[in-house]
């Protein structure tokens, strides 16, 4: 039986089939009816011709089957024949191609390594030779501005200022941020052993060992304590003072025996005494009480 296939001369073509509609129902009926008959007429076999042409996108057929099978058939002794071989033949040589430009890249690569590094060399060696002058250019132009900065003003000022990396204290970045460290490190407060800040208080009555008095605290206490110099009565009292000779000729002494004029000059004497005692013990009694108060 010949075969109805045209591959691989040519490409196949099949008929394209649909599905069956509701209205192919009555000519499929026919169809089957005439199909089915052993005997048919002219007019019968005339119909039969017509419902075959009509159906004939509807119904696969043995022959489109037939014709189907020695496609695949033909596609199958192709590829076993032909394409097998052929793909065989062609990664064979894809192989020997990869394996000699594998080499040639290989070996590209390998040149343009060595290129690759000797500019990079060749670069690194420009740019450090390159930075070395610049930064002998940059030190020399520097010296030039420091000789000229000195022969001015305002380097004079900074000679007289000194050099910032001479500064005591941690940040040397700007004179003005070491004055603002030194004024946030502010003196302790003093105390009898230790020197430091100490605050002034304006009281004659304060016992404070850590504070000093103002002049005016002073003057306060020596005005007080020169108004206490003598006085009678409550010592409380302040409004009553007597006085204390503060010489010999403010003395005033009583003869109260007639000893003066007489030839007893013992007894004169131990009047003397008396009254000078007296007049001791009165002042001592003065004086402690002007303290304690």
């Amino acid at each position: 039986m010949a075969n109805r296939s045209t591959f691989p001369l040519e490409i196949d073509v099949f008929l394209e089939h649909y599905e069956l509609s509701s209205s192919d129902v009555p000519l499929l009926t026919r169809f089957q009816v005439l199909k089915t008959k052993s005997i048919l007429t002219s007019l019968e076999q005339d119909e039969l011709a017509n419902l075959t042409t009509q159906l004939r996108n509807k119904l696969m057929t043995a022959e489109d089957f037939n014709k189907l099978q020695d496609a695949i058939t033909n596609l199958e002794t192709f590829f076993r024949d032909e394409t097998d071989g052929y793909v065989q033949t062609k990664q064979t040589e894809f192989e020997a191609f990869v394996g000699t430009k594998t080499t040639e890249v290989n070996t590209h690569a390998t040149t343009k390594s060595a290129e690759i590094t000797n500019t990079a060399t060749n670069a690194t060696t420009s740019i450090q030779t390159t930075k070395d002058a610049a930064l002998i250019a940059i030190e020399q132009k520097k010296e030039n501005v420091i000789t000229y900065m000195d022969s001015t003003t305002a380097g004079a000022i900074r000679n007289d200022m000194g050099i910032m990396g001479d500064l005591a204290t941690t940040d040397k970045t700007s004179l003005v941020k070491a004055i603002n460290e030194v004024n946030t490190k502010a003196p302790a407060d003093a105390t009898t052993g230790i020197k430091g800040i100490v605050m002034l208080e304006d009281s004659v009555t304060s016992t404070s060992i850590t504070k000093a008095a103002t002049p005016k605290s002073v003057k306060s206490a020596y005005d007080l304590a020169n108004s206490k110099s003598s006085f009678s009565g409550s010592y409380t009292d302040l409004t009553n003072k007597p006085t204390i000779p503060s010489n010999a000729s403010q003395l005033s002494i009583t003869d109260t025996g007639n000893y003066y004029m007489g030839a007893n000059a013992e007894l004169a004497l131990q009047e003397i005494g008396s009254t000078l005692n007296a007049m001791r013990g009165n002042l001592i009694t003065s004086t402690n009480a002007i303290l304690g108060s």
